[in-house]
């Protein structure tokens, strides 16, 4: 099945964030991708792969160029781009893959997921959730990535980690402005080991980058499918609130409080479907004035319905 022959309205989208073309080229070869022409502050391509649902999954890759300054920014027009897709019935995938170096030697080659990602600047970290990734765990290697500003050779004397620590520079960019609307379960950073502290970074070219993202597109094929079939199913999940959108053009909603009501309405629907039948729902907010007090009244009706099943 190609793009053309697929719905028009996928409601999976997959949001890629590469720094190199070099690491952009094999996933646009695997998934089909064509460049978007409509935007030329990016480079930006998209294209559509068959899924579990006949709508199939949207695919939309940025390349952001090097460093965390610059994964941010791009992160976020992504964000931007892709936004229809955090309407109900819809949803988004996030993964920053690309090169990184590493604290042990005799990896270059080797694929890893993040279990950890750290700004070695700020200090911070984020854990990104694999619940919905088991099939992957024994298949896929783990390990934490941190990001530096620039290039780094680890001293692998001093070495004590029990998972493998790769230097990056741009996952730390990447991870909290993915995460803005997303949980850690639906952003994820792959990186595939290109230097060492015995092979230097100086040696890595576009070419190298390129043949060592090819050798591993079966893990990363993998991956995609297992996080696709999941992410279909929560789209599927919240499709019916696809109706409710009457809420948001009835009532005011701050950003917070529209994020707040996205949530509150998927928990209503996988506990009680019934809570959010529009019939229902029109006399449950008959005399609220605000979105604040809608959010207050489902929370309401939520643990009452709670209550009872208890």
């Amino acid at each position: 099945m190609n793009r053309q022959e697929m719905s028009t309205n996928p409601r999976v989208c997959f949001c890629w964030v590469v720094a190199l073309q070099a690491e952009a080229d094999p996933l646009i070869e695997e998934f089909g991708l064509t460049a978007d022409s409509t935007d030329r502050s990016w480079k930006m391509f998209s294209g559509s792969t068959p899924g579990d649902s006949e709508s199939g999954i949207e695919h939309r890759l940025l390349v952001c160029g090097v460093g965390a300054i610059q994964a941010a920014a791009g992160t976020a027009v992504l964000e931007e781009r892709t936004r229809h897709f955090s309407s109900p019935g819809h949803w988004r995938v996030w993964v920053n893959i690309g090169i990184a170096g590493s604290n042990r030697v005799g990896e270059l080659g080797t694929l890893f997921l993040a279990t950890k990602v750290s700004c070695n600047a700020r200090g911070k970290s984020w854990f990104p959730s694999f619940a919905l990734l088991k099939s992957l765990r024994k298949s896929h290697r783990k390990a934490q990535v941190h990001t530096f500003a620039t290039p780094q050779v680890f001293d692998t004397s001093s070495d004590t980690a029990s998972e493998p620590v790769l230097a990056d520079m741009e996952a730390a960019g990447f991870y909290p402005i993915a995460l803005r609307n997303a949980t850690t379960e639906w952003v994820h950073v792959i990186k595939v080991v290109s230097d060492d502290s015995q092979l230097t970074f100086k040696t890595i070219t576009p070419k190298s980058v390129r043949s060592l993202l090819v050798d591993r597109i079966s893990e990363i094929r993998s991956f995609f499918n297992a996080l696709a079939n999941a992410a279909e199913d929560q789209a599927l999940a919240t499709a019916p609130l696809e109706s409710l959108e009457w809420l948001v053009e009835r009532f005011h909603f701050t950003a917070t409080e529209a994020h707040q009501l996205k949530r509150l309405l998927e928990r209503c629907s996988a506990i009680d479907e019934k809570i959010i039948e529009n019939d229902c729902l029109e006399k449950l907010v008959a005399s609220q004035q605000k979105g604040s007090e809608v959010i207050r009244e489902l929370k309401a009706r939520l643990s009452e319905v709670i209550a009872s099943q208890s």
